[in-house]
């Protein structure tokens, strides 16, 4: 079974042209960007243990 979009769905049921649902190619760097934001400074990423910061980015990969 065929899933879409929810503006796909719009424009099949419109009786438009329906248009390609493409993924961006480098869509794991915004990714990367949301993760970075979690530690701004070297100070915040001194606070932190390594094997839970190691754990976090193993579960983010895992998840994309």
């Amino acid at each position: 079974m065929e899933q879409f979009t929810a503006k796909q769905w719009a424009e099949i049921e419109g009786g438009h042209t329906m248009s390609e649902s493409k993924e961006p190619q480098f869509g794991f760097l915004n990714d990367i960007n949301e993760a970075s934001k979690m530690y701004r400074t070297r100070q915040q990423l001194d606070t932190v243990d390594i094997r839970d910061t190691l754990n976090f980015a193993f579960v983010n990969l895992l998840d994309s």
